[in-house]
């Protein structure tokens, strides 16, 4: 060894080796580093958003779940008289209810003055205490509801949410119905982000005082500014820091019915961790590797390389949105860790990645497939069936229910309509809203199309549509076609052909009269003629 240490050739080559090595593994370094902490800020944020939002529907269906409670518990109390509601009767009453709703912890009757006259909870008695200073009480009276933001319990100091409603007595008499939520009930919607260690939530009251940290100690700073800007953005990111991490990326919503600002900080570790333990692995690997021969260099070059230049090409993969590139390559220590974080990632994006293209082929309003997820269904029946039959509906004079009820009177027809189609259909058909009030039906097979779009129309003219305790009468007008499918089928043609044709039956049913049924023939023989002679599909139909 010493020999070839005296030799300047040697010398000169392991330099120029080890420079080399050093050089490239520095490149790759900078490269997979920068790449890769550039690809995990985004995902992070991408998650921040993801979990912001999921954890906005979960508070959001709760807070209206609870309202829709004291709504309904509102009706049936208004039914009695004002001594029905302080009697022992309507305490027990009281009390089975608290055990068919757990969330809910305590109920009270409050008169107009402000004194409880029936309750049954476990922190006051009737007559014991006087609400009238209480801002949900004020609240109910003057404007029908009221509510709260968490609150410390004069009683047991617990942090306490109340909604409020105004109901009248048989009499005439005005009372207010108060339900109240401990903040435990309250902090089950958080259960699955926090408990699977993925992030951290916090709850802030509007002074920016911190009601809920799941995870206290990563020295986050969180200041009543970051609380204004909140209430004021209501729903977007901010930049945190954390006296651990630095500086922290968090998306944020602000709950108006119940005061707070939310915080959603995606677990540091879970994505930056790894990534700071490759950078000293690598680093320490090309001092060892320098040391070495020209071969270990190479053999631990490749143990090295290879996990990387696996993680580069998902990063760019997950970059392109390709969320399925899954990182096979065995690898030990640190790495391993990056990989099996960067796999668990990638699937939990692609998990949330399936669920936003589900909802890019819904129609917002009405939750069925959209226009555009239509054609490709039918399009897709047609290459794959041997018949296919289309269903296309209208409401009959739609335009004057929105002039005469408003606009959001025919957004509830139309999600009421929604309900009846779909409980008159079978599971394997599919529906879609094909454009304002026109719906269209490929049923799973054909030969029943006229019991069905029977049914259909039957259903809709018996069915009640109300709105504001109003009733709307609503019909529909319905039109069909069959189409035996040739051999090789000239999809687009058949699939506009089969619109052109459904849709002229509609039209044949609103001109004979509405609430009706048409049908329209669509042959494939016409349209295989019409492909070679140029005539247009459905020129030859005929109304049922």
């Amino acid at each position: 060894m010493g020999n070839l240490l005296r030799s300047r050739m040697f010398r000169q080559q392991f330099i120029i080796h080890s420079l080399y090595f050093i050089i490239i593994l520095g490149i790759l370094f900078y490269q997979v580093g920068m790449q890769t902490v550039k690809e995990l800020e985004f995902q992070q944020d991408h998650l921040a958003n993801v979990y912001r939002d999921q954890l906005e529907a979960s508070l959001t269906g709760w807070y209206g779940g609870q309202r829709s409670t004291l709504k309904a518990l509102s009706k049936m109390l208004e039914s009695m008289s004002g001594k029905e509601l302080a009697s022992p009767t309507i305490t027990a009453l009281i009390s089975n209810i608290l055990a068919a709703y757990p969330e809910v912890s305590d109920l009270v009757i409050i008169d107009s003055q402000g004194t409880i006259v029936n309750a049954r909870t476990k922190t006051a008695n009737t007559g014991a205490y006087n609400l009238a200073d209480r801002p949900y009480f004020k609240t109910a009276l003057e404007q029908g509801e009221g509510g709260s933001g968490f609150f410390a319990n004069k009683i047991n100091e617990k942090l306490t949410i109340a909604l409020s409603r105004r109901i009248q007595s048989r009499e005439g008499n005005t009372y207010v119905l108060a339900l109240y939520f401990t903040f435990d009930s309250f902090l089950k919607n958080f259960s699955i982000f926090t408990e699977n260690g993925l992030g951290s939530t916090y709850l802030l009251d509007p002074d920016g005082r911190t009601l809920f940290a799941s995870d206290p100690e990563n020295g986050l700073v969180i200041t009543a500014e970051h609380c204004q800007l909140v209430k004021q953005q209501r729903k977007g990111h901010i930049d945190l820091e954390s006296q651990l991490y630095g500086k922290i990326h968090s998306a944020y919503f602000w709950m108006e019915g119940l005061q707070i600002a939310v915080l959603v900080v995606v677990a540091p570790e879970l994505l930056l961790a790894p990534l700071q333990k490759l950078q000293i692995f690598v680093v320490l690997l090309g001092i060892i590797a320098m040391l070495v021969s020209l071969l270990l260099s190479y053999w631990m070059t490749a143990q090295v390389y290879r996990p990387i230049s696996s993680l580069v090409k998902a990063v760019n993969e997950m970059a392109a949105s390709n969320y399925n590139h899954n990182i096979s390559v065995q690898a030990e220590g640190e790495i391993g860790l990056l990989i099996q974080s960067f796999n668990k990632m990638q699937r939990i994006v692609a998990d949330r990645e399936t669920s936003l293209k589900d909802t890019a082929q819904r129609d917002s309003l009405t939750g069925l497939f959209n226009h555009g997820t239509l054609l490709a269904l039918l399009d897709d029946a047609v290459q794959t069936r041997p018949a296919v039959s289309l269903v296309m509906l209208d409401i009959d004079h739609f335009k004057t229910v929105n002039d005469t009820y408003g606009h959001q009177a025919g957004d509830k027809v139309l999600q009421r309509l929604t309900q009846i189609l779909v409980s008159s259909l079978r599971d394997r058909d599919i529906i879609a809203r094909y454009g304002g009030e026109e719906f269209a039906i490929i049923p799973y097979n054909t030969g029943y199309e006229p019991m069905l779009c029977e049914r259909l129309r039957r259903n809709v003219e018996m069915a009640d549509f109300i709105f504001n305790e109003q009733p709307i009468p609503i019909t529909i007008s319905i039109g069909w076609t069959t189409l035996t499918i040739p051999e090789k089928p000239d999809s687009p043609r058949i699939c506009s052909a089969m619109i052109q044709a459904a849709d002229g039956a509609l039209y044949q049913a609103k001109k004979g009269g509405r609430n009706r049924v048409e049908k329209q023939l669509c042959e494939g023989s016409e349209l295989n003629s019409g492909a070679e002679s140029g005539t247009e599909p459905g020129s030859e139909s005929s109304i049922a």
